[in-house]
């Protein structure tokens, strides 16, 4: 009798999944999709602020509302809230200097200045700069400086902005876009300022300018022979595979970070500093990356003259504090 009991529980146990799955349909799948964040989002309103300063104490930020986006300007110090401009008047500003009508979706790009106490908007029209004044409502073609690349980091002058092309770094020029490749040994699985930690990983670059915005601090990533991860999509029909560089725990092989400065002259140089590799680790995470690409653990002196940095054993249990040369390494 215990037997059959037993058995019967276990062909249950096993059974049960198997029936369940049977049971799950198209349209299941698409309700519980529905429940998901992407989904439910777009009907919260009002629900984040993030802010992007103007001169002084004041910040500007976008609103979402039933209507359509606002952007409010706060003033902490005053503790005021108001409009930044009347939506309706700059949409029909930016309509008569197209020609044609202008898609609302504009203003989700569109970014605030203070020019001489006179507040800016700056957007794309159609691909193209178009740059208004919100005293008067007036619109004209933008002849700003090109824009940082997507996924960059901007030197402290506001003059470069370095970027990642092939496992190599670039710069770009933002005043008259001139690009400069600054790596030319970068290669899949080591390449350089890789933001890639196996468990979370980014376009942006791993870098560090230093204070006078002619040298880079930075390093190679070694993902040769770390194992990989893979992701499988379960959506309806066929499946996409994504793969990824992914040292996990047991791992003999883990990321290593050969560390480097990058000169910034008439014809770049790299200087690698003299030391072995460093293991992929930093003194507060497994990861040499802020969420936001900020190179943890590593300092330049006021005067640029100087690089110091930390070290980090694999398991976190042994750190070193050195400080090096950018020009010879040492």
């Amino acid at each position: 009798m215990t037997q059959r009991f037993t058995l019967a529980v276990l062909f249950l146990f096993f059974a049960a999944p198997a029936a369940l799955a049977q049971q799950v349909t198209e349209e299941d799948y698409a309700r519980a999709e529905a429940t998901l964040s992407s989904q439910t989002s777009g009907l919260v309103y009002g629900a984040t602020v993030r802010p992007s300063w103007l001169g002084g104490d004041r910040f500007w930020y976008r609103n979402r509302t039933r209507s359509g986006t606002d952007v409010i300007i706060v003033d902490p110090a005053q503790g005021s809230r108001s409009q930044a401009f009347d939506r309706d008047r700059l949409m029909t500003a930016l309509a008569d200097h197209a020609g044609a009508g202008v898609d609302a979706s504009a203003l989700l790009r569109m970014t605030l200045e203070e020019e001489d106490g006179v507040l800016v908007a700056l957007l794309d029209v159609e691909r193209e700069p178009v740059r208004c004044e919100l005293e008067t409502y007036t619109c004209a073609e933008s002849h700003a400086a090109p824009r940082a690349p997507s996924a960059s980091v901007t030197s402290p002058d506001g003059k470069l902005a370095v970027y990642i092309d092939g496992h190599n770094l670039w710069v770009k020029e933002l005043e008259t876009g001139t690009l400069t490749q600054l790596t030319t040994d970068g290669m899949e699985d080591f390449g350089y300022a890789t933001n890639n930690a196996g468990w979370t990983r980014s376009d942006m670059p791993v870098v560090l300018w230093s204070p006078d915005s002619k040298k880079i601090a930075t390093f190679q990533h070694d993902a040769r022979g770390v194992g990989d991860m893979y992701m499988v999509t379960t959506e309806v029909g066929h499946p996409s595979l994504e793969a990824w560089k992914y040292p996990l725990p047991e791992d003999s092989v883990i990321f290593r970070i050969s560390r480097v400065v990058i000169h910034l002259e008439e014809e770049p140089r790299m200087v690698r500093l003299d030391m072995a590799p460093d293991a992929h680790r930093g003194t507060t995470t497994d990861h040499i990356a802020d969420w936001d690409g900020t190179f943890l653990d590593v300092r330049w002196s006021d005067d640029s003259a100087q690089l110091a940095f930390v070290s980090s054993s694999r398991d976190h249990k042994d750190a070193w504090l050195r400080v090096a040369d950018p020009n010879t390494g040492a």
